[in-house]
């Protein structure tokens, strides 16, 4: 788990409780600040200690976990710029697939879920990807307003909701889309939101509709 999705964690916490307003969640949210920060001081222990040449860093815990200046986290600001290079390079895109190294070398995106659809898709097919992807999150919030907030269905839109935000930084930064149980997980709770929010905006049209009584009366 990377640094970022340990903040986004905290965040998504911070979000349920402004949703539900449980107290419970509420009390997990310092816990989560507190399991974080306990998490970032062994991160230089954990984390990579060799740069991309493969020669050693000397690090530091809080200094390593915190400045951003580590080699993980210039391997992740490289990458990206060359991401969105190559992205303005190609602005068709090269197909699908090229973001993906499974059956030679990679020749184009590989470390951002985002500037992998542009790089693959070209600028059209990414701005297309990027309304999906706000899309499911706006219908997130939708089916979640139309449903009970103590009901087992509220799952699935907060998911849409609450994950698709906390998503948003870390597939901007990552491949995430590699990972098929992050991918089922979200974009399943996406197309349950959309149903159950189309289903509750059309149930009031179908209350307001007049019922109109048969002409075929019958035989006595």
């Amino acid at each position: 788990m990377t640094r970022l999705a340990l903040f986004a964690l905290v965040g998504e916490a911070a979000l349920l409780w402004l949703l539900l307003r449980r107290a419970w969640i509420a009390a997990l949210v310092p816990v989560l600040i507190v399991a974080t920060a306990l998490m970032l001081y062994p991160y230089a222990s954990l984390g990579p200690a060799v740069d991309r040449n493969l020669n050693e860093v000397k690090r530091t815990h809080w200094q390593w976990a915190i400045s951003g200046s580590d080699s993980s986290a210039q391997e992740h600001y490289g990458f990206l710029a060359a991401d969105l290079k190559f992205d303005l390079q190609h602005p068709l895109g090269l197909g699908t697939g090229a973001s993906t190294a499974r059956y030679g070398q990679l020749v184009g995106t590989g470390e951002s879920a985002v500037l992998g659809m542009f790089g693959d898709l070209g600028i059209a097919g990414g701005a297309l990807y990027v309304l999906f992807y706000l899309l499911a999150i706006w219908n997130g919030w939708r089916a979640y307003r139309s449903l009970p907030r103590d009901s087992l269905a509220v799952a699935l839109p907060l998911t849409a909701l609450v994950g698709g935000l906390a998503l948003l930084p870390v597939t901007v930064t990552s491949d995430v889309w590699g990972d098929l149980s992050v991918t089922y997980l979200l974009w399943w709770a996406a197309g349950a939101s959309a149903t159950l929010a189309s289903r509750r905006s059309a149930s009031p049209a179908v209350a307001r509709t007049p019922v109109v009584p048969s002409p075929i009366r019958p035989v006595a």
